[in-house]
Formats: C-alpha cells, structure tokens, sequence
C-alpha cells in the first residue's frame, strides 16, 4: 500500500480528522490506531470503545459525513480504520478540506477546494451559469456560416451547443466563445537566436476563444510555412506540420483548466514550437493513458464538441495520436512533459528545405508527384525514365526531407506529394 495512503497511529488524539478528510475528498485510505511509525504492536487496551470513540469523531468532526468502515484485530490489539472517496466532496474538518501530501495532511488552496465543489455538484466548470450575461456571439457567427453553412445563427444554435439554456442563461463555455470576456488565454512569444532575444510578443485574452484559435494559426503561417518553386509552381514546406500544431493548440484550449488565471504558453523558436498549457492532466487520466490515446473524457466537453462540430479537431480523444501521426515520415519526434499544473508539448522543426537542397532529379519526381494523387515506383520509372535504384535513391532523398509520404507497404507501395 502506497504510504499517502496508510497511516499509523499509536494513540487516539483528533489529528486522525485530517487524515479522514484528506482520504474522503482524494483516495481511499486506511489508518491503523495501535501500532507506532515503524509498525510495531502498541496495543489497545479497550477496543470496543476506542471504536466507539472513533465512529463518534468521525461523525461529529467531518462534514458531511464520509463513507467508513471499522474493523478490530484481535490479535494485534489493533483498529483498522477505512475511509472511501465519496461523492460529496468537499469533507470538511474544523472548516477546512485536506489533501494528502506524501505523509501528511494539508489544507486544499482555492483552487482545489473550487475542484472538490465542482465535483460534488457534478458540474464541469465550463457548465457553471457565466456571471455575465450581455454576451455578442459576431466571431462564432461567422465561424458556424463558414465552416457549417449556417447562414443565419440564432439563439437556438447556442442551445445545440449547450452554450445557453432558458432557465439559467449563459454558461462559462458560452463566456469563452463570445466575443468579449475576461479569460486570459494564451501568452505568445516569438524568440530569436536565443531566449534572451524576443522578436515578438503578445498577451491574447478577452476575446472569443475561436478567434484566438485561428490568430495562432496566422502566425504559424508566418514563421513556419517556407516557400519553395519546384518545376513552374510554387509550394509551400512547412517547417513544423501543421496538422501537429493545430491539434497542439486545439487541445490546449479544449484541455485547459480555465478557472485559473493562467494564459496557455506559446513559444516559437528556431527549433521548435513549445505550448505549455495550465491545469494538468483531467482527473482519472494517468500519463499513461493520454500518452496512448486513450483519452475519452476530456475537461471541457462542450469546447470539445464544439470545436469538433467546427472542425478545428477532426475527431474526438485523437490529439495526442494525430500529433505523433503528423511526423510519421520525420526523423524528429515531438515531445511531452506531463506534471500536476501543466502539460507541455514541444513540436520540433523537421529538417529545413530550400530549392537548393533538393537535386535536379529529384525535383523532377517532386514535379510528377505534384500533379498526381498516387503514383507507384513502377510508375515514376516510366514517367521519369529513371532505373529502379536511381528512383528508390531519389524517393529515399526525399522522404527524409519530408516532403514524399509512403502510403501502403509491399507491392501495394504508392508515393505522393506533402506539399
């Protein structure tokens, strides 16, 4: 058992209170009166009514009251007290809930007693009636008639989107998409040679999160879309891929802890795009999961759906896996740092390309392929008139600069075009 959650006491003293909360508002947890630090037998001498004392503090000092269980070891002369998670968080004692940190207990901030409320009203945050009400929806209009058609949005659209309701009006999500709010969103800097060498800087915040969405999509474009001529026309490589990047800051703002006062991080360098965004990881969700995709319950569902009903995400719980896909014909692997107020993910540049990097031959089948959906390598042999190994060489050349993508494998093998 891990040690946060155990816990031994010699005697019986109101301090065990604590440990209650802390077990009733996080984990399941058991506390064992009768044995010392090093688990050596102290021993009760009354049993019964240690017990009885126990169930008595318990139901007089934490409110409300937890789910628990007692139980007598004979033999030791020991009391085994088990505390369940409940589901009416927060458990309070003496005024105050507690957390567990390593050994011990500590009073939960602001912030986390907002969290143990939340979850005991069964609310998301996103969900909470917004204390504003003289909202503009003009960026979402817009948004909604251009990418779903939508010619003429009314009340009756921000009800579909669960961002409004008869009977309490606005939401927090409908204050993240309206046109004028007070969250601060995301905190961009341009860097230079070196960190100490800002190029640019802006603080995005106050306006709808839409808007925010497709401002940093513009100054991707600007920074990382290079140009190139191959043959008579003129193609763009993109130094970082922009399906990663765009599925990086749509999981920011989908996955973010907006009841922080915290602006989502974004940081372009030379080498790499860097998006840090507050509030950890939702709960339930181990590393291990939202690093294997296996995230299905992200903690804003309405920004999530919305943003997947606007397709800025073209399908639910598929980020993280959509960003790893993205550099699939890359020597360069994209990175995340997961800890308990941030999860940043670092989206490094793929190898840089100009017209000079690439050989004439190549460029030729760069010219074949641009014009073509899917070709085989049997099929640029006849339309380059190169040999087998001069086409796998150039093919190879290529692939590694990232702008040829192997779709299929065996006889079934077909090139095309990433530009």
């Amino acid at each position: 058992m891990e040690v946060y959650n155990y816990e031994l006491k010699s005697k019986l003293n109101d301090k065990f209170l604590k440990t209650v909360s802390s077990f009733a508002n996080y984990n399941n947890g058991t506390i064992v009166f009768g044995l010392d630090n090093e688990g050596q037998t102290i021993g009760i001498d009354d049993l019964d009514n240690t017990k009885l004392k126990i169930e008595n503090k318990i139901n007089d000092g934490i409110k409300p009251r937890p789910i628990f269980n007692i139980d007598i070891d004979f033999e030791k002369r020991c009391i085994i007290l088990t505390v369940f998670e409940g589901e009416n968080k927060p458990y309070y004692y003496n005024n105050k809930a507690y957390k567990r940190s390593d050994s011990s207990d500590v009073e939960v901030d602001r912030e986390e007693l907002n969290d143990l409320v939340l979850f005991g009203k069964n609310l998301d945050y996103e969900q909470i009636n917004s204390i504003y009400q003289n909202l503009t929806f003009n960026y979402f209009n817009k948004e909604a008639n251009i990418r779903m058609g939508i010619s003429d949005p009314d009340l009756d659209l921000l009800k579909s989107f669960d961002l409004y309701s008869d009977d309490a009006g606005y939401n927090n999500a409908g204050l993240m998409i309206s046109d004028e709010n007070n969250y601060k969103i995301i905190d961009f800097v341009k860097f230079g040679k070196s960190i100490s060498d800002i190029d640019f800087r802006r603080e995005i915040e106050g306006i709808s999160i839409l808007d925010a969405f497709n401002q940093m999509v513009e100054y991707y474009t600007q920074y990382y879309n290079h140009e190139i001529i191959i043959g008579k026309s003129r193609e763009v490589i993109e130094k970082v891929p922009f399906k990663a990047f765009r599925e990086a800051i749509a999981n920011a703002l989908v996955h973010r802890r907006w009841d922080r006062e915290s602006f989502i991080s974004v940081s372009f360098y030379d080498d790499k795009i860097e998006i840090s965004s507050p509030g950890g990881l939702p709960n339930g969700i181990s590393e291990h999961e939202y690093l294997n995709r296996r995230v299905s319950s992200p903690r804003n569902p309405i920004i999530s759906n919305l943003f997947f009903r606007l397709r800025y995400i073209e399908k639910l719980g598929t980020g993280i896996f959509r960003i790893q896909e993205a550099y699939r014909e890359s020597a360069s692997n994209p990175e995340f740092e997961i800890s308990d107020n941030y999860v940043t993910v670092s989206l490094p540049v793929t190898e840089s390309i100009t017209i000079d990097d690439i050989s004439h031959d190549s460029r030729k089948i760069m010219n074949i392929l641009s014009g073509n959906e899917l070709l085989s390598r049997m099929e640029l042999e006849e339309l380059t008139g190169f040999n087998k190994d001069k086409v796998i060489r150039h093919l190879n050349e290529l692939r590694n600069k990232g702008v040829v993508e192997v779709v299929g494998n065996g006889r079934g093998t077909k090139y095309k075009s990433r530009i």
